[in-house]
Protein backbone atom coordinates (compact mmCIF):
# COMPACT_ATOMS: atom_id res chain seq x y z
CA UNK A 1 0.00 0.00 0.00
CA UNK A 2 1.18 3.48 -0.86
CA UNK A 3 0.90 6.50 1.33
CA UNK A 4 0.31 9.75 -0.98
CA UNK A 5 0.75 13.61 0.72
CA UNK A 6 0.59 16.71 -0.50
CA UNK A 7 3.78 17.61 -2.46
CA UNK A 8 2.91 21.51 -1.36
CA UNK A 9 -0.34 22.67 0.35
CA UNK A 10 -1.48 26.40 0.33
CA UNK A 11 -3.14 26.72 3.55
CA UNK A 12 -5.06 30.11 4.12
CA UNK A 13 -5.29 30.97 0.84
CA UNK A 14 -7.48 31.40 -1.89
CA UNK A 15 -7.57 29.44 -5.33
CA UNK A 16 -7.40 32.67 -6.83
CA UNK A 17 -3.47 32.59 -5.00
CA UNK A 18 -1.93 29.41 -6.03
CA UNK A 19 -0.03 30.49 -8.66
CA UNK A 20 3.19 30.14 -6.84
CA UNK A 21 2.90 26.66 -6.44
CA UNK A 22 4.51 24.23 -8.82
CA UNK A 23 3.42 22.53 -11.67
CA UNK A 24 3.89 18.99 -10.30
CA UNK A 25 1.62 20.02 -7.13
CA UNK A 26 -1.10 17.03 -7.18
CA UNK A 27 -3.47 18.49 -5.25
CA UNK A 28 -5.17 22.01 -4.17
CA UNK A 29 -6.67 23.11 -0.71
CA UNK A 30 -10.05 25.33 -1.26
CA UNK A 31 -11.04 26.57 2.41
CA UNK A 32 -14.12 27.90 3.35
CA UNK A 33 -14.31 30.70 0.95
CA UNK A 34 -14.97 34.79 1.56
CA UNK A 35 -18.63 35.81 2.18
CA UNK A 36 -19.32 31.77 2.73
CA UNK A 37 -21.08 32.39 6.68
CA UNK A 38 -21.73 29.07 7.43
CA UNK A 39 -19.73 27.15 10.63
CA UNK A 40 -19.07 24.25 8.58
CA UNK A 41 -17.89 24.66 4.58
CA UNK A 42 -18.01 21.26 3.14
CA UNK A 43 -20.15 18.64 5.12
CA UNK A 44 -21.13 17.16 1.74
CA UNK A 45 -19.93 17.50 -2.08
CA UNK A 46 -20.14 15.68 -5.59
CA UNK A 47 -18.90 15.62 -8.09
CA UNK A 48 -20.97 17.83 -11.17
CA UNK A 49 -19.20 18.35 -14.22
CA UNK A 50 -21.07 17.76 -17.09
CA UNK A 51 -20.54 14.57 -19.88
CA UNK A 52 -18.33 16.18 -22.81
CA UNK A 53 -16.82 18.88 -20.86
CA UNK A 54 -13.52 19.28 -21.16
CA UNK A 55 -12.94 22.12 -20.10
CA UNK A 56 -11.84 22.21 -16.43
CA UNK A 57 -14.57 20.50 -13.84
CA UNK A 58 -17.21 21.63 -11.13
CA UNK A 59 -18.21 20.36 -7.77
CA UNK A 60 -21.14 21.01 -5.57
CA UNK A 61 -20.48 21.77 -1.67
CA UNK A 62 -22.98 21.57 0.78
CA UNK A 63 -22.44 23.42 4.34
CA UNK A 64 -23.84 23.58 7.66
CA UNK A 65 -25.20 26.36 10.10
CA UNK A 66 -26.79 27.88 9.04
CA UNK A 67 -27.15 26.31 5.42
CA UNK A 68 -25.32 26.70 2.03
CA UNK A 69 -25.17 25.48 -1.02
CA UNK A 70 -22.31 26.53 -3.05
CA UNK A 71 -20.22 25.22 -6.05
CA UNK A 72 -16.33 25.28 -7.13
CA UNK A 73 -15.40 25.79 -10.81
CA UNK A 74 -11.60 23.90 -11.51
CA UNK A 75 -9.69 25.67 -14.19
CA UNK A 76 -8.43 24.12 -16.91
CA UNK A 77 -4.51 24.30 -15.47
CA UNK A 78 -5.51 23.26 -11.76
CA UNK A 79 -3.86 26.55 -10.33
CA UNK A 80 -6.81 28.76 -10.20
CA UNK A 81 -10.17 27.26 -8.81
CA UNK A 82 -13.19 29.89 -8.08
CA UNK A 83 -16.37 29.97 -5.97
CA UNK A 84 -19.30 30.25 -9.11
CA UNK A 85 -22.86 29.66 -7.05
CA UNK A 86 -23.36 30.82 -3.40
CA UNK A 87 -26.83 30.71 -1.92
CA UNK A 88 -28.30 30.31 1.60
CA UNK A 89 -30.73 27.49 2.40
CA UNK A 90 -33.35 29.61 4.54
CA UNK A 91 -34.88 30.82 0.83
CA UNK A 92 -35.20 26.66 -0.09
CA UNK A 93 -37.04 26.26 3.43
CA UNK A 94 -33.70 24.69 5.25
CA UNK A 95 -32.82 27.04 8.15
CA UNK A 96 -29.79 24.45 9.29
CA UNK A 97 -28.94 20.84 7.64
CA UNK A 98 -29.43 18.11 9.56
CA UNK A 99 -26.56 14.96 9.00
CA UNK A 100 -29.14 13.25 6.56
CA UNK A 101 -28.61 16.17 3.69
CA UNK A 102 -27.26 14.18 0.85
CA UNK A 103 -26.17 15.98 -2.82
CA UNK A 104 -26.37 13.95 -5.56
CA UNK A 105 -25.57 14.17 -9.24
CA UNK A 106 -27.72 12.59 -12.25
CA UNK A 107 -24.85 12.30 -14.35
CA UNK A 108 -25.73 15.06 -17.01
CA UNK A 109 -26.68 18.23 -15.69
CA UNK A 110 -28.76 18.42 -12.99
CA UNK A 111 -27.90 18.49 -9.06
CA UNK A 112 -30.44 17.24 -6.05
CA UNK A 113 -30.08 18.45 -2.67
CA UNK A 114 -32.39 16.59 -0.08
CA UNK A 115 -32.46 17.12 3.32
CA UNK A 116 -35.36 18.00 6.03
CA UNK A 117 -37.57 21.22 5.92
CA UNK A 118 -37.80 23.94 8.33
CA UNK A 119 -42.07 23.38 7.62
CA UNK A 120 -42.25 19.44 8.55
CA UNK A 121 -41.49 18.37 5.26
CA UNK A 122 -38.49 16.58 3.26
CA UNK A 123 -37.22 19.23 0.34
CA UNK A 124 -35.85 18.14 -2.70
CA UNK A 125 -34.08 20.95 -4.17
CA UNK A 126 -33.10 20.85 -7.79
CA UNK A 127 -30.93 23.01 -10.28
CA UNK A 128 -27.94 22.99 -12.36
CA UNK A 129 -24.78 23.08 -10.05
CA UNK A 130 -24.66 27.30 -10.54
CA UNK A 131 -28.14 27.51 -9.20
CA UNK A 132 -30.81 25.39 -7.12
CA UNK A 133 -33.90 26.64 -8.89
CA UNK A 134 -36.81 24.16 -8.18
CA UNK A 135 -38.51 23.36 -4.60
CA UNK A 136 -40.36 20.28 -3.99
CA UNK A 137 -41.70 19.28 -0.76
CA UNK A 138 -42.20 16.18 0.28
CA UNK A 139 -44.95 14.98 2.45
CA UNK A 140 -43.02 13.26 5.39
CA UNK A 141 -40.99 14.37 8.51
CA UNK A 142 -38.45 11.10 8.48
CA UNK A 143 -35.39 11.66 7.77
CA UNK A 144 -34.16 10.97 4.18
CA UNK A 145 -32.40 7.75 4.84
CA UNK A 146 -31.81 6.74 1.14
CA UNK A 147 -31.74 9.27 -1.46
CA UNK A 148 -30.74 8.46 -5.46
CA UNK A 149 -31.17 11.06 -8.65
CA UNK A 150 -30.47 9.86 -12.41
CA UNK A 151 -32.44 10.88 -15.48
CA UNK A 152 -34.39 13.90 -13.69
CA UNK A 153 -35.73 11.35 -10.66
CA UNK A 154 -35.64 11.72 -7.17
CA UNK A 155 -36.10 9.16 -4.89
CA UNK A 156 -36.44 9.67 -1.06
CA UNK A 157 -36.11 6.33 1.20
CA UNK A 158 -37.68 6.77 4.68
CA UNK A 159 -38.06 4.28 7.49
CA UNK A 160 -42.24 4.38 7.97
CA UNK A 161 -44.74 1.92 9.73
CA UNK A 162 -46.91 -0.53 7.97
CA UNK A 163 -49.43 1.50 6.05
CA UNK A 164 -46.93 4.98 5.01
CA UNK A 165 -45.17 5.67 2.36
CA UNK A 166 -41.50 4.84 2.88
CA UNK A 167 -40.23 5.58 -0.89
CA UNK A 168 -41.07 8.68 -2.66
CA UNK A 169 -40.38 9.37 -6.53
CA UNK A 170 -39.89 12.84 -7.57
CA UNK A 171 -40.15 13.97 -11.05
CA UNK A 172 -40.21 18.02 -10.70
CA UNK A 173 -42.99 18.66 -8.95
CA UNK A 174 -44.88 15.99 -9.15
CA UNK A 175 -44.19 13.59 -6.34
CA UNK A 176 -45.32 9.52 -6.11
CA UNK A 177 -46.23 8.57 -2.37
CA UNK A 178 -44.85 4.44 -2.49
CA UNK A 179 -44.95 1.45 -0.20
CA UNK A 180 -42.26 -1.16 -1.10
CA UNK A 181 -42.42 -4.29 0.73
CA UNK A 182 -39.05 -6.04 2.05
CA UNK A 183 -40.34 -9.24 0.74
CA UNK A 184 -40.28 -11.08 -2.37
CA UNK A 185 -43.85 -11.65 -1.59
CA UNK A 186 -46.37 -10.21 0.48
CA UNK A 187 -47.22 -11.74 3.81
CA UNK A 188 -50.18 -11.49 5.69
CA UNK A 189 -48.06 -9.01 8.08
CA UNK A 190 -45.76 -7.80 4.92
CA UNK A 191 -42.80 -5.84 6.61
CA UNK A 192 -42.42 -2.35 5.16
CA UNK A 193 -38.87 -1.80 3.44
CA UNK A 194 -36.84 -0.08 5.75
CA UNK A 195 -33.84 1.52 3.54
CA UNK A 196 -30.21 2.15 4.25
CA UNK A 197 -29.28 3.25 0.41
CA UNK A 198 -30.98 2.73 -2.53
CA UNK A 199 -29.34 3.39 -6.67
CA UNK A 200 -31.16 3.79 -9.61
CA UNK A 201 -29.33 1.86 -12.87
CA UNK A 202 -31.61 1.99 -15.94
CA UNK A 203 -35.27 0.19 -15.15
CA UNK A 204 -34.06 -0.82 -12.00
CA UNK A 205 -33.84 0.61 -8.04
CA UNK A 206 -31.75 -1.01 -5.92
CA UNK A 207 -31.99 -1.04 -2.42
CA UNK A 208 -29.76 -1.92 0.68
CA UNK A 209 -32.15 -2.53 3.73
CA UNK A 210 -30.90 -1.66 7.36
CA UNK A 211 -31.27 -4.98 8.29
CA UNK A 212 -27.98 -5.81 5.47
CA UNK A 213 -30.22 -7.18 2.39
CA UNK A 214 -29.80 -6.49 -0.90
CA UNK A 215 -32.62 -6.36 -4.01
CA UNK A 216 -34.08 -4.80 -6.54
CA UNK A 217 -38.03 -2.87 -7.65
CA UNK A 218 -39.32 -2.37 -11.05
CA UNK A 219 -38.57 1.49 -11.39
CA UNK A 220 -41.26 1.95 -13.64
CA UNK A 221 -43.61 0.72 -10.95
CA UNK A 222 -42.71 4.39 -8.84
CA UNK A 223 -44.44 6.04 -11.55
CA UNK A 224 -47.75 5.33 -10.65
CA UNK A 225 -49.06 5.16 -6.59
CA UNK A 226 -51.78 2.16 -7.46
CA UNK A 227 -48.19 0.34 -8.94
CA UNK A 228 -46.43 1.00 -5.74
CA UNK A 229 -48.77 0.83 -2.93
CA UNK A 230 -47.68 -2.65 -2.03
CA UNK A 231 -44.84 -2.83 -4.28
CA UNK A 232 -42.34 -6.22 -3.70
CA UNK A 233 -38.60 -7.12 -4.82
CA UNK A 234 -38.38 -8.41 -8.08
CA UNK A 235 -34.77 -9.51 -8.15
CA UNK A 236 -33.88 -12.41 -5.50
CA UNK A 237 -32.45 -11.41 -2.30
CA UNK A 238 -28.36 -11.50 -1.05
CA UNK A 239 -27.40 -10.91 2.41
CA UNK A 240 -24.81 -7.71 3.15
CA UNK A 241 -23.26 -6.83 6.19
CA UNK A 242 -26.19 -4.82 8.12
CA UNK A 243 -26.53 -0.79 8.06
CA UNK A 244 -28.58 0.30 10.42
CA UNK A 245 -26.54 3.85 10.63
CA UNK A 246 -26.55 4.39 6.39
CA UNK A 247 -24.57 3.04 3.64
CA UNK A 248 -24.14 3.99 0.23
CA UNK A 249 -24.72 1.89 -3.21
CA UNK A 250 -22.34 2.16 -6.47
CA UNK A 251 -23.24 0.34 -9.08
CA UNK A 252 -20.56 -0.39 -11.85
CA UNK A 253 -21.36 -0.96 -15.58
CA UNK A 254 -24.41 -2.47 -14.62
CA UNK A 255 -22.54 -6.16 -13.54
CA UNK A 256 -22.00 -5.05 -9.98
CA UNK A 257 -23.04 -3.50 -7.08
CA UNK A 258 -20.55 -1.90 -4.35
CA UNK A 259 -22.34 -1.95 -1.41
CA UNK A 260 -20.67 0.23 1.65
CA UNK A 261 -22.26 0.06 5.15
CA UNK A 262 -21.24 2.69 7.51
CA UNK A 263 -21.46 2.96 11.65
CA UNK A 264 -21.26 6.37 12.91
CA UNK A 265 -21.96 5.42 16.49
CA UNK A 266 -18.45 3.79 16.07
CA UNK A 267 -15.21 3.90 14.60
CA UNK A 268 -14.74 -0.32 14.89
CA UNK A 269 -17.35 -1.18 12.41
CA UNK A 270 -18.15 -0.39 8.54
CA UNK A 271 -18.24 -2.66 5.57
CA UNK A 272 -17.44 -2.80 1.87
CA UNK A 273 -19.65 -6.04 -0.36
CA UNK A 274 -19.23 -6.48 -3.97
CA UNK A 275 -22.38 -8.04 -5.60
CA UNK A 276 -22.57 -9.63 -8.76
CA UNK A 277 -26.34 -8.08 -10.35
CA UNK A 278 -26.46 -10.83 -12.68
CA UNK A 279 -25.96 -13.77 -10.49
CA UNK A 280 -27.60 -12.30 -7.29
CA UNK A 281 -24.79 -13.28 -5.62
CA UNK A 282 -21.93 -11.98 -3.29
CA UNK A 283 -18.60 -11.86 -4.82
CA UNK A 284 -15.96 -13.09 -1.93
CA UNK A 285 -16.26 -12.06 1.43
CA UNK A 286 -16.95 -8.21 2.70
CA UNK A 287 -14.00 -5.55 3.46
CA UNK A 288 -13.87 -4.99 7.02
CA UNK A 289 -13.98 -1.29 6.68
CA UNK A 290 -13.86 -0.24 10.41
CA UNK A 291 -14.63 3.78 10.67
CA UNK A 292 -15.76 4.41 7.08
CA UNK A 293 -18.01 6.88 6.75
CA UNK A 294 -18.22 8.19 2.55
CA UNK A 295 -17.61 5.99 -0.45
CA UNK A 296 -17.17 6.74 -4.34
CA UNK A 297 -16.74 4.85 -7.34
CA UNK A 298 -14.90 5.97 -10.94
CA UNK A 299 -12.55 4.19 -13.87
CA UNK A 300 -9.60 5.80 -13.72
CA UNK A 301 -7.08 5.34 -16.40
CA UNK A 302 -8.97 2.03 -17.17
CA UNK A 303 -9.23 0.77 -13.76
CA UNK A 304 -11.64 1.11 -11.42
CA UNK A 305 -11.20 2.73 -8.47
CA UNK A 306 -13.52 2.76 -4.48
CA UNK A 307 -12.81 5.47 -2.89
CA UNK A 308 -13.50 4.91 1.40
CA UNK A 309 -13.24 8.04 3.20
CA UNK A 310 -12.07 7.60 6.88
CA UNK A 311 -12.49 10.92 9.02
CA UNK A 312 -12.17 9.53 12.25
CA UNK A 313 -9.07 7.92 11.63
CA UNK A 314 -6.00 8.75 13.68
CA UNK A 315 -2.89 9.66 11.57
CA UNK A 316 0.96 9.59 13.01
CA UNK A 317 -0.94 9.97 16.22
CA UNK A 318 -3.38 12.55 15.96
CA UNK A 319 -6.47 11.61 16.33
CA UNK A 320 -9.29 11.96 13.93
CA UNK A 321 -6.94 13.70 10.88
CA UNK A 322 -8.64 11.07 8.42
CA UNK A 323 -7.34 9.48 5.78
CA UNK A 324 -8.98 8.05 2.12
CA UNK A 325 -8.17 4.65 0.93
CA UNK A 326 -8.04 3.52 -3.07
CA UNK A 327 -8.90 0.07 -3.77
CA UNK A 328 -8.62 -1.69 -7.06
CA UNK A 329 -12.14 -3.55 -8.49
CA UNK A 330 -11.15 -5.77 -11.23
CA UNK A 331 -15.02 -4.41 -13.48
CA UNK A 332 -14.69 -8.17 -15.40
CA UNK A 333 -14.78 -10.49 -11.81
CA UNK A 334 -16.31 -7.88 -9.03
CA UNK A 335 -12.86 -8.78 -7.17
CA UNK A 336 -11.77 -5.71 -4.65
CA UNK A 337 -8.69 -6.02 -3.08
CA UNK A 338 -8.46 -6.79 0.47
CA UNK A 339 -6.10 -3.83 1.43
CA UNK A 340 -5.67 -0.53 0.33
CA UNK A 341 -3.89 0.11 -3.23
CA UNK A 342 -2.98 3.67 -1.99
CA UNK A 343 -3.84 6.10 0.89
CA UNK A 344 -4.48 9.83 0.78
CA UNK A 345 -3.22 11.84 3.96
CA UNK A 346 -2.71 15.45 4.85
CA UNK A 347 0.42 16.04 6.53
CA UNK A 348 0.85 17.83 9.82
CA UNK A 349 -2.70 18.02 10.16
CA UNK A 350 -4.37 19.10 13.65
CA UNK A 351 -6.89 16.80 15.28
CA UNK A 352 -9.99 16.58 14.39
CA UNK A 353 -9.58 17.67 10.75
CA UNK A 354 -12.16 14.63 9.38
CA UNK A 355 -10.01 14.65 5.98
CA UNK A 356 -12.53 12.09 4.05
CA UNK A 357 -16.11 12.73 5.56
CA UNK A 358 -17.08 12.93 2.44
CA UNK A 359 -15.39 11.89 -0.79
CA UNK A 360 -16.48 12.04 -4.33
CA UNK A 361 -15.30 11.72 -7.73
CA UNK A 362 -15.53 13.94 -10.41
CA UNK A 363 -14.52 14.72 -14.26
CA UNK A 364 -11.28 17.38 -14.50
CA UNK A 365 -10.79 18.00 -17.98
CA UNK A 366 -12.63 14.98 -19.42
CA UNK A 367 -10.72 12.90 -17.05
CA UNK A 368 -11.96 12.01 -13.43
CA UNK A 369 -9.70 12.81 -10.29
CA UNK A 370 -10.74 12.40 -6.34
CA UNK A 371 -11.92 14.75 -4.39
CA UNK A 372 -12.48 14.70 -0.61
CA UNK A 373 -13.87 17.19 2.27
CA UNK A 374 -12.16 17.93 5.90
CA UNK A 375 -13.45 20.47 8.31
CA UNK A 376 -13.75 23.70 6.24
CA UNK A 377 -11.57 22.46 3.15
CA UNK A 378 -12.41 20.70 0.00
CA UNK A 379 -9.21 18.76 -1.62
CA UNK A 380 -8.75 18.09 -5.08
CA UNK A 381 -6.62 15.69 -6.22
CA UNK A 382 -4.93 15.66 -9.38
CA UNK A 383 -2.36 12.72 -9.22
CA UNK A 384 -2.41 9.51 -7.34
CA UNK A 385 0.17 6.56 -7.49
CA UNK A 386 -3.34 5.16 -9.10
CA UNK A 387 -3.87 7.78 -11.72
CA UNK A 388 -1.91 10.23 -14.26
CA UNK A 389 -1.24 13.67 -13.84
CA UNK A 390 -4.06 15.43 -14.98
Amino acid sequence: MKTIILLALASGCSWTTFDDLSDSTPVRAQEKPDGNKSADYGTALVGATTPGDSDGGKLAVLSSGPGNYSSLELDTGGKAQSVGDSETLGQHTIDSITPAATLLFDGTNQVALIDNSNVGTVVVISGTVDGLNVDQQVGTSAHPDATAFAAGQVIVGVTATMGMPNVFSVKGTAVVSCGLIDSLTVPATPAPLSPAAVAIDGSKLWAYTKAGTFFGYDLIKLDNAADCLALVPNTTAVMAAPAVNGAHIEIVGGKFAVVTAYDLTSTSAGSVSVIDLTAMAAVGSPLAAPGVRSAAFNTFDGQGIVVLGYPNRAVDGTTAVGAVDLHKLDATTGTLSATADATLSIPNADSNHVFGRAVTTTNYNGKPIVVAAASNTVYSFYQTSLYAKR
